[in-house]
């Protein structure tokens, strides 16, 4: 039997959600324009929304009809709990459950480098990946301090670090389809009881993850910065990720941040590969994103 080249089984994908006011649209088309200009990766995209907002965001993905795959994927999102809790019906949409590897980005988070070696190491994690961030018993409960003392079999220490949602890869639809699915029942589960809303999406999720053994903080900090409310991103320290942020809905700063950062980038893609030969080996590449 013919033997087959198993990384042709890749089939990356890379998506968002996209809500609210223009500003988000804005920064999802700067992260759009940024992928198109340095990723290096040929994969479909995806956008979550909902109804309210699928006609501005028409507007802004026209301009990237001829550079992007780009699909359009529809949820119920009614506000801001709900947009943040968006990111992991992605796993309910049979129709993506043969990708992987996955990665999902926040709207304001510019990808300035090479993104194929975090989608290769993508395959090969378990769970959810993510970046450490901050600390699970932090006193404003951000990542969870108030479900994580309601279970003290956890033993969650002071000095367990808690873990950012804003960008989050796992090497398959499949393999997310339980760690998603655990999250969103969590969150139903948490509603459903009468309990007043937690840190959006964050605190559940990171509890979620704890509990159960599902995040891998190994691969994400290797591709991956946050900048935070730096006014002027240093764009010599590329890592092929970067993450402004600064608080859900502070979204004009962190446009005025990451237009200002794109800027600083150079301005143009690495040059196409020239030839029949040179295109068909590079078409075959980026679909199993390696070099």
């Amino acid at each position: 039997m013919r033997r087959r080249w198993p990384l042709m089984r890749s089939k990356p994908l890379i998506y968002f959600c996209a809500f609210g006011d223009e500003a988000q649209f804005a920064m999802l088309s700067v992260a759009l324009e940024s992928l198109a200009t340095f990723s290096r990766v040929r994969c479909d995209i995806v956008v979550l929304t909902n109804a309210a907002s699928q006609e501005i965001l028409s507007r802004y993905l026209a301009a990237f009809r001829k550079t992007l795959r780009i699909t359009v994927k529809q949820v119920e999102a009614a506000d801001v709990q709900q947009y943040t809790h968006a990111r992991y019906r992605i796993v309910r949409f049979d129709a993506l459950r043969h990708y992987g590897p996955v990665l999902y980005l926040d709207t304001d988070v510019v990808c300035d480098g090479d993104l194929r070696p975090l989608l290769r190491k993508l395959r090969t994690v378990q769970g959810i990946c993510a970046l450490p961030e901050g600390h699970l018993l932090s006193p404003h409960g951000f990542w969870g301090r108030t479900l994580f003392l309601q279970d003290p079999g956890l033993g969650v220490r002071p000095s367990d670090p808690g873990i950012s949602t804003g960008v989050l890869g796992g090497a398959s639809m499949a393999a997310l389809r339980r760690p998603f699915g655990l999250i969103l029942d969590h969150i139903e589960a948490w509603f459903a009881a009468g309990n007043a809303p937690l840190f959006y999406d964050q605190a559940n999720a990171n509890y979620v993850m704890v509990k159960h053994g599902l995040f891998d903080g190994t691969v994400m900090g290797k591709h991956l910065r946050v900048v935070g409310n730096e006014a002027d991103a240093d764009p010599s320290r590329r890592l092929g990720l970067a993450h402004f942020a600064g608080g859900v809905g502070n979204n004009t700063p962190k446009l005025l941040r990451m237009r200002i950062y794109r800027a600083a980038l150079a301005p143009e893609a690495p040059p196409p590969r020239r030839g029949w030969f040179g295109r068909t080996v590079g078409r075959a590449l980026d679909r199993v994103v390696g070099p």
